[in-house]
């Protein structure tokens, strides 16, 4: 398998021109590639399994709640600890999770339900120690001449993989009698994180010298535009939170049919991706949060027609949707991310490392909060549309938030370009 994907890759990598790009880079990319397909093919159905195997909705939601809590956990120890261990390190580890946590799927099988926390733990230590890293090879091993095409043709090839695996996954599950076709799905996940880790020793392993938490924090801990930054992080995660699962439970609920979930997710995946490049090619960058506001007022529309319409099609069409709005937040959070990197490195020191580890424990940290929100309404279909509509109320704040710190980054930027022709 794994030198069948090294084929695979290189074959695909000719055809995308990433021979043009650094040996480096490639060899990130391969690791990368493989992990997201193990990842994806296995986590798509983790809390369909867990819902099936006894858990119900109470097990479904509690999951994700630790996997959260040990996720901003390990965003933590990582951005401390990367000044001193290797970031490749830290790669392995998460990769090594991600495969603990299909093991032990693997080997408890219908007893899974009842040991949810072990399985979030894995997952939760995974994400922490693989992501944030992530970040630094995908800007460490480019230049500013190649960096936006290599980002391009890794996004193409991943688009690849985030569409077509959950349809995969729920096929495969859907054909294999009882839970024999979870089984498979979550071999060949441990099969792809292996060849993950054995992929990821070619990887270079030079130290990160900025540490990014403690120094970001010592220099702008009264900074509006990082507080702003955050409250905006940290309301998009209570929505975010407890959608990225909650719909897909509801469905699979309804119609306890892995396939047809599948194909939801795949179809939201694609209208997702098909709405973002088209933003990202169409809008103005100042202009990218304004169609937030529409679409978070049009969410909220459609949550609270749910109450009236709650069928299977209203939740494959609002779960479609939410995908759809999820693209817009996301092309507007992009820009001000940017914007506030650009903030924090006027004095000539990198602080994009920092921003990303800010971002992501804050974003978690309103996924915690949301998710437990939801722990305090009686589990079940009945509850479902009254949690989704609170939770949707989150995004007007956030706009404000966002454009707010949007707003301090760009003040800034026209004050010293007046100190620099005053000079």
């Amino acid at each position: 398998m794994y030198i069948l994907t090294g084929k695979l890759l290189n074959r695909a990598g000719e055809a995308l021109g990433l021979a043009y790009l650094p040996r480096d880079y490639l060899s990130f990319l391969k690791a990368s590639l493989m992990f997201a397909f193990g990842q994806t093919i296995c986590n798509t159905f983790v809390n369909t399994f867990l819902f099936q195997t006894g858990g119900g909705f109470t097990a479904v939601i509690r999951y994700n709640l630790l996997l959260y809590v040990f996720q901003i956990l390990s965003y933590s120890t990582v951005a401390a600890l990367s000044g001193r261990v290797k970031p490749t390190s830290f790669t392995r580890l998460g990769i090594v999770m991600f495969a603990c946590a299909a093991v032990t799927l693997l080997v408890l099988g219908e007893r899974s339900g009842a040991y949810y926390p072990l399985i979030a733990v894995f997952v939760g230590i995974g994400g922490g120690a693989y992501w944030l890293p992530y970040y630094i090879f995908s800007v460490s091993f480019t230049t500013p001449a190649n960096h936006q095409y290599a980002l391009s043709a890794n996004g193409m090839i991943s688009t690849v993989i985030y569409s077509a695996s959950p349809a995969l996954s729920g096929f495969i599950i859907s054909r294999l009698p009882g839970l024999t076709g979870y089984m498979t799905v979550f071999a060949v996940a441990i099969a792809a994180f292996l060849c993950a880790v054995v992929m990821s020793f070619k990887i270079p392993s030079d130290l990160s010298r900025e540490n990014p938490l403690p120094g970001l924090f010592r220099r702008y801990k009264r900074d509006r535009a990082l507080w702003s930054f955050i409250a905006g992080e940290i309301l998009h995660g209570v929505r975010d939170g407890a959608f990225m699962f909650y719909l897909t439970t509801l469905l699979f609920a309804m119609v306890t049919s892995e396939l047809a979930v599948g194909l939801t997710m795949t179809a939201r995946s694609i209208m997702s991706i098909i709405v973002y490049k088209s933003l990202i090619a169409g809008s103005a960058p100042r202009e990218r949060m304004l169609p937030v506001i529409a679409v978070t007022a049009a969410g909220l529309i459609f949550t609270g027609g749910l109450h009236i319409w709650f069928t299977v099609a209203a939740i494959v069409t609002y779960s479609i949707f939410n995908a759809v709005m999820q693209s817009f937040v996301q092309n507007g959070v992009q820009y001000t991310t940017f914007e506030l990197c650009g903030y924090f490195s006027r004095d000539g020191t990198p602080r994009a490392y920092g921003v990303t580890a800010v971002r992501s424990i804050a974003l978690d940290i309103g996924r915690v909060a949301g998710i437990s929100f939801m722990l305090l309404f009686p589990p079940g279909l009945d509850s479902a549309v009254t949690i989704l509509f609170i939770l949707s109320l989150a995004g007007f704040p956030m706009v404000f938030f966002y454009r707010y710190c949007s707003r301090l980054c760009s003040l800034s930027n026209m004050t010293d370009s007046d100190v620099l022709s005053d000079g």
